[in-house]
């Protein structure tokens, strides 16, 4: 509808919309609503997760937490100042 393409990454719980070369969404499934403030999480995709996550911290983000899934895709939860939680994931 907005001219983007969806591809579904991990099977009826992870869903990425690209449009074009530079803007991609991520769309998560989970079971219960976030409480609190933060309704919507973002995703931000780096080609080096390490560094990313270096240079947010840096300007003011807390790390959260390291996952991975298989062997190949892996993020890492970061806060902002105020507490809104978001993921760098390797692009």
């Amino acid at each position: 509808q907005f001219g983007g393409t969806t591809h579904e990454v991990l099977a009826d719980e992870f869903t990425a919309v690209t449009f074009g070369e530079g803007l991609r969404l991520g769309f998560q499934k989970v079971p219960d609503p976030t409480p609190g403030k933060n309704r919507v999480h973002l995703d931000l995709g780096a080609s080096d997760v390490d560094a990313e996550v270096s240079r947010l911290t840096a300007a003011g983000a807390t790390e959260v937490g390291r996952h991975q899934f298989g062997d190949t895709f892996r993020w890492v939860v970061l806060a902002d100042p105020e507490g809104n939680v978001f993921c760098v994931v390797r692009q």
